[in-house]
């Protein structure tokens, strides 16, 4: 079975209250259909329906403090106790022992190993390139995991001809930038993301708007952006059921910050994991068990057939 891993950047699960949870007013018909009125896995519950299984999880690794993108990300993507290896949260982009540890322990990096194929369906635009070349470039954790697994990056090329799609999900942010290119809906964009990832064991989108739109504070910018990648998810499931469940979507957070937006920082709220069309039996009731981010890249690649023979 393969994989299209969804990142989401800062969405956590927070409280029933539309003062502060842009999750309760916004238009997510796809959210909602999988976990009902509220939009989002209660904190301290399993979600199940035709497929689909959504787990809350801790983003803390059982460090006081507040979770960061760098070792929440590695987390993510490794399976590892990286704020144990840094002896703190770290923020921003990869420390070099974080980057380390992406090109030992990735997710991607393991699964290529092990025969399997993988992308990550992200475009670059043409100037993060020059910048890569001159060494002045900001690499991400995801950045760092997919160069450590040798996989190609995709550029605005790729997005002309349908086979990459940009991290606003849309292009606008390119096209209004002056780059010769056509915008696409968010339902196409799901589309063409699962067209990609059909073609892969293994794949990625990177979506971190949430959490710029989080550390605004913006109610009105922060239900557009849920109501865009509402409507990406939809793109993405319309093609998941034409695929005939050969592909499974996995949606997972580093840490929460959009779903309360009484503070511009990021939250100790659980986030969700969540798994659309899962095979059913055993696998579904580990899944079910899961009690941390850690604990999703070693379910990713259970799901793609790949040994992790890291201890429990």
């Amino acid at each position: 079975m393969n994989v299209l891993l969804l990142f989401v950047d800062g969405m956590g699960i927070g409280r029933d209250d539309p003062a502060i949870n842009p999750f309760i007013s916004a238009r997510i018909p796809v959210f909602r259909r999988l976990f009902g009125d509220a939009g989002m896995i209660p904190c301290d519950t399993v979600s199940r329906s035709d497929g689909f299984v959504g787990v809350p999880v801790d983003a803390t690794m059982g460090f006081p403090g507040i979770p960061q993108s760098a070792t929440g990300q590695t987390a993510l993507l490794t399976g590892e106790n990286t704020v144990a290896i840094e002896g703190r949260h770290v923020s921003g982009h990869p420390t070099p022992g974080l980057k380390d540890l992406l090109k030992r322990r990735c997710i991607f990096r393991i699964a290529r190993e092990a025969g399997k194929t993988v992308t990550f369906i992200n475009a670059y635009k043409d100037e993060s390139f020059k910048m890569m070349e001159d060494g002045t470039y900001p690499a991400s954790v995801s950045t760092v995991a997919a160069l450590s697994a040798s996989i190609p990056l995709r550029t605005v090329v790729d997005l002309r001809e349908r086979r990459a799609v940009y991290h606003d999900i849309t292009s606008r942010t390119l096209k209004d930038r002056g780059c010769s290119l056509e915008t696409v809906s968010p339902e196409e964009a799901g589309g063409i993301a699962a067209s990609v990832a059909a073609g892969y064991d293994l794949s990625m989108f990177e979506f971190f708007l949430t959490d710029k739109v989080g550390h605004r504070q913006d109610m009105a910018g922060a239900r557009n952006m849920l109501a865009r990648l509402d409507a990406f998810l939809g793109g993405v499931l319309r093609n998941v059921a034409g695929a005939g469940g050969d592909l499974c979507m996995v949606i997972a957070s580093d840490h929460g910050n959009v779903e309360d937006l009484s503070t511009p920082e990021h939250t100790r709220n659980p986030v969700p994991a969540l798994f659309v069309g899962l095979p059913a039996g055993a696998l579904a009731e580990k899944i079910s068990g899961m009690k941390s981010i850690m604990d999703v890249p070693r379910a990713i690649l259970e799901i793609i057939g790949v040994r992790d023979d890291r201890p429990e």
